[in-house]
């Protein structure tokens, strides 16, 4: 017994021997260079491209167990332009080697110096980094395995601890070519630093770059990752930095990242200039404006909230040049969202955001027809919930003035409602609620408005730069039609409508001159300049419309010494009308600085043309046909007439 315990003993200590020797011997004798061939060619085998090392090549096994390259080359795919797709001066790591043992990885050195990657994308489409690595075949199966396992297979790690010491890359450079579009970005002087690496402790980084000559830097702290990764909360503060212009600050905790994943954090983006980054990445700004001015200033400052299925926003709050947009919201569902907002903004002017003048004009030569759009069954506006509230202040649009509006919007199933919308504008307001329904082929849309006490004057002067018309307005009217474009809205508007404008006028024309007997009207009478107008009381205009055709019957206009009623028609499509005036009542108005004689044969007016350039002239056929029926007016008021039916011609 005591034999055979002497020469275990031995043995023991000569395996211990040959280990100690193996591991201070085998790195000086071990001939390195002798298998690098038969790396480079089972790495050539497994990825497709050419690979080789350089002669420098180092192997360590106590007290570190390491791994030092040097100049690496793995070459590009065939047909790709550079010679090398991934290069690097040199690449060291040491291990720890005993905690190896026990499942404790004690990292000394990971060093990765002046790596080159170049990324090609050809003018078919194909990148040169989907050209490496294993068949499609191998891929799939590679995936049905990976499927195959358990969840907590996956997130776990083979390990008890992580430690390293110190990690860096160091003056590296990335470059992607796209072919196809001629893009070519260059990433230079990548340096990236990470310390105090570990499960247990927050990880710090420090990335710096420069993107095409421009700086960017991205500085903070994540962790602790937990082991398994992900089983504790882990805390992010970054801060980043970009191109002389970007300043951005990321705080929040995310818990649970492998399964039920929530970010909860704060984003604050210091406002910028969107045109000088655009400018400074040489890319050609998306928007046209027709101010040159906007767009050169935007920041965002919020607290959100992530979840594996909703986003969240509170306390959000947008500048945009001069204006701020408050909101808070939530998305949820994904698949078939469920939105729920709530929006603040003090004012705009939007015209200034619009585009120029000539662009329209080229859109709307380019736009697909209306007739083509359909909202497929699963598109997301059939299948979104939406539940969305706008507040604003003072809001510039068409060169019309909104002091202030409330808009509340629901939307389900395709269909979105307008369930209350109200506008204080031009000192009065406009109230109106909508339903449009685009599951409908074709989509169908109906409105209804109520106008209260709006100042017509100013309204047209801002919104048309006319000023024929003065007055206060209240109106209602209800609406329904079909279609996308305005063309296709116009030709199929069906309802009705009643404009009342009170103590007003219409500026720069006198109807009683034009309506009044024909002796004075025939005279060639001209009102002076203060006077080409005419006051009323109240025009009252109800229309009737129908496939784009608006009817006008029994129009009424009331002024102190005409009574007009007006009947016609108005195409909405053609722009384009055809309405007769026609006076109903005569009275005089002396006394009250007006000593014209405006008694006698009453001449109607007919008005055609187009809205922007209408045509005003009398109908003296049918006002001779009325004289006809009183012999004894007609032989009094014919006689003059008779003298200037020459006149006439000029009027046509």
């Amino acid at each position: 017994m005591k034999t055979l315990l002497k020469w275990f003993i031995v043995l023991l200590v000569l395996v211990v021997l040959g280990a100690v020797a193996a591991i201070f011997l085998v790195p000086k004798f071990v001939p390195v260079s002798a298998y690098k061939s038969k790396i480079e060619k089972i790495v050539a085998e497994k990825t497709g491209c050419s690979f080789a090392m350089g002669n420098k090549t180092k192997i360590s096994v106590f007290p570190w167990l390491g791994l030092q390259l040097a100049d690496v080359h793995l070459g590009n795919p065939e047909g790709f332009t550079a010679e090398n797709m991934v290069a690097a001066k040199n690449f060291e790591v040491r291990v720890k080697l005993f905690p190896l043992l026990s499942g404790n990885v004690e990292i000394d050195t990971f060093v990765l110096d002046s790596p080159r990657i170049f990324l090609e994308k050809s003018k078919n489409g194909l990148g040169n980094w989907q050209k490496i690595g294993p068949t499609a075949r191998e891929g799939v199966a590679s995936s049905k395995k990976s499927e195959n396992k358990s969840d907590a297979e996956q997130n776990s790690l083979p390990i008890s601890s992580l430690e390293v010491e110190h990690f860096s890359i160091t003056n590296g450079v990335v470059q992607f070519v796209d072919k196809q579009t001629g893009l070519n970005k260059k990433v230079t002087d990548f340096n990236l630093s990470l310390a105090n690496i570990s499960l247990d402790e927050p990880i710090k980084m420090i990335l710096k770059m420069r993107f095409d000559g421009m700086p960017l830097s991205i500085e903070g702290t994540a962790g602790p990752l937990g082991n398994p990764p992900g089983s504790k909360e882990m805390a992010v503060d970054f801060h980043v930095k970009a191109f002389d212009l970007i300043d951005c600050t990321l705080k929040g905790r995310l818990a649970d990242p492998m399964n039920a994943f929530t970010f909860l954090g704060t984003l604050h983006l210091a406002p910028f200039s969107p045109k000088k980054l655009a400018a400074a990445l040489k890319f050609d700004f998306p928007v046209q404006t027709t101010d040159p001015n906007v767009l050169e200033k935007v920041g965002f400052t919020g607290e959100f909230k992530i979840t594996e299925n909703a986003v969240s926003l509170a306390k959000s709050r947008l500048e945009l040049d001069e204006s701020l947009i408050t909101f808070e919201g939530r998305v949820t569902e994904f698949n078939k969202p469920i939105i729920k907002a709530k929006i603040n903004l003090d004012s705009i002017d939007l015209d200034r955001y619009l585009p120029p003048a000539a662009e329209k004009n080229q859109e709307a030569k380019t736009s697909v027809p209306a007739a083509e759009f359909k909202v497929a069954k699963n598109s997301v506006l059939r299948t979104m919930v939406l539940n969305a509230e706008l507040t604003t202040g003072v809001v510039k649009v068409a060169n019309i003035v909104i002091d202030a509006a409330k808009l509340v919007v629901l939307g389900k199933s395709g269909v979105f409602t307008v369930e209350s919308a109200s506008f204080d504008l031009y000192e009065g307001n406009l109230k109106a609620f909508g339903r449009t329904d685009l599951a409908a082929s074709p989509v169908k849309s109906r409105i209804e408005v109520d106008v209260q006490d709006i100042q017509v004057k100013k309204l047209l002067q801002d919104a048309a730069k006319v000023t024929k018309l003065e007055g206060v307005l209240k109106s209602h009217l209800a609406l329904k039609a079909s279609g996308v474009s305005a063309d296709e809205v116009l030709r199929s508007v069906q309802g009705q409508g009643r404009l009342l404008f009170n103590d007003g006028a219409i500026v720069g024309i006198d109807l009683a001159a034009m309506l009044q007997n024909a002796t004075s009207f025939l005279q060639g009478k001209q009102q002076p300049a203060q006077k080409a107008r005419t006051d009323f009381s109240e025009l009252s205009v109800p229309f009737s419309l129908s496939n784009g055709i608006a009817t006008i019957t029994e129009a009424q206009m009331q002024s102190p010494f005409v009574r007009l009623e007006a009947n016609g028609n108005a195409n909405l499509v053609a722009q384009t009308m055809n309405v007769i005036v026609e006076p109903k009542i005569v009275a005089t108005i002396k006394g009250q600085g007006d000593n014209e004689d405006r008694t006698g044969l009453m001449v109607p007016v007919r008005i055609t043309g187009s809205f922007s350039d209408p045509k005003i002239r009398p109908e003296v056929t049918k006002s001779l046909q009325k004289a006809l029926s009183n012999p004894a007016q007609m032989k009094k008021d014919v006689r003059s007439l008779e003298k200037k039916i020459m006149n006439l011609k000029n009027l046509f």
